[in-house]
């Protein structure tokens, strides 16, 4: 059960809500709340007293960075990809292997994750 309140609550942070879209600022301010919010919810769920909780809130921030920021590396990947195949030019085969075997690498990533985060729990 905890496996699936945690998986749940970092997918509710890795979509980003329609208000945050059309206000950038507020994203990361959303991002908190949400995370804030999960964060006594779950503490009271599972009756975690303080060092366990500061524990838990060390764990998850670092899970979410990571996940943060392989989205991004994954969407800086996939902006490249679509600049190297425009109609009209040529594509570098060299560059877009490349680029596909990272995107591939960033998937072994996650997978890599999930398992040591299964592992955990």
């Amino acid at each position: 059960m905890r496996t699936t309140f945690l998986i749940t609550a970092f997918a509710a942070l890795a979509v980003q809500p329609v208000a945050a879209q059309e206000h950038p600022g507020r994203r990361q301010q959303l991002q908190q709340e949400v995370m804030q919010r999960f964060s006594e919810n779950y503490r009271t769920q599972v009756g975690l007293d303080d060092e366990q909780f500061a524990r838990f809130e060390e764990t998850a921030r670092q899970s979410m960075q990571r996940r943060l920021e392989a989205l991004q590396r994954e969407r800086q990947l996939w902006m490249a990809l679509q600049r190297q195949m425009r109609p009209g030019v040529a594509a570098d085969a060299d560059s877009l292997r490349t680029m596909m075997a990272a995107l591939i690498d960033i998937q072994q990533e996650r997978v890599d994750r999930a398992r040591e985060e299964m592992a955990i729990y």
